[in-house]
């Protein structure tokens, strides 16, 4: 598997520079671009994890640990034995309908910036549960890559793209497009050999 210093290698004799200072924008580079692709294709690589609280009437933010994107979040009322999926919205959304100015079971929720909203305002004690991908730590020295070699192009064109941007070249454009196909690629690949579990909430 990669790392960091091998991607280094890689993009360095990409963009022709082995500079003291190309060093240190392209090892940015690939950390950005690693985060970038993980927020994609994380959930196929690693999986998910489950945030479970008890939560208290009139209380609607909740932070699980950080996370790329939720998969599926569950509410679940304290003198109640169903479940309710609740629905993602915008916080625009949420304002204009005016969801955060009630009260009473949960319907939906939406983000800001790693909370959960729920909306409207939870008025009865309750569980939330919440599947989510999360965060994968930054790409540093020897750390292995989670991205499979095979996708090796995928982070060095990403990287390239960035370094190409930084360095004020026409050419970046070309690479950024270039990049966005091959992750789109990836993406399908990856989601095709995906074999989703269905995750269980409350024990069912």
């Amino acid at each position: 598997m990669a790392t960091l210093t091998s991607y280094t290698t890689i993009v360095k004799a990409e963009v022709d520079d082995t500079s003291a200072r190309a060093q240190t924008v392209i090892e940015r580079s690939l950390k950005d671009a690693y985060q970038e692709i993980l927020k994609h294709v994380s959930r196929y690589l690693v999986g998910t994890d489950t945030y479970s609280v008890t939560a208290t009437p009139g209380s609607q933010e909740y932070t699980p640990t950080a996370f790329y994107e939720t998969v599926r979040v569950v509410w679940k009322n304290a003198s109640e034995t169903n479940f309710r999926v609740l629905q993602e919205i915008s916080e625009a959304e949420a304002i204009e309908q005016h969801y955060n100015d009630a009260n009473g079971t949960p319907q939906f929720y939406y983000r800001n910036a790693q909370n959960l909203i729920l909306v409207p305002t939870p008025d009865n004690a309750g569980t939330l549960e919440v599947v989510y991908v999360p965060v994968q730590s930054e790409l540093e020295g020897s750390t292995v890559s989670i991205i499979p070699d095979r996708y090796t192009n995928v982070i060095v064109l990403g990287a390239v793209a960035r370094f190409k941007m930084y360095e004020g070249v026409a050419e970046a454009v070309d690479y950024q497009a270039k990049y966005t196909a091959s992750l789109q690629d990836m993406k399908k690949e990856l989601a095709a050999q995906f074999t989703p579990v269905k995750p269980k909430f409350f024990g069912r």
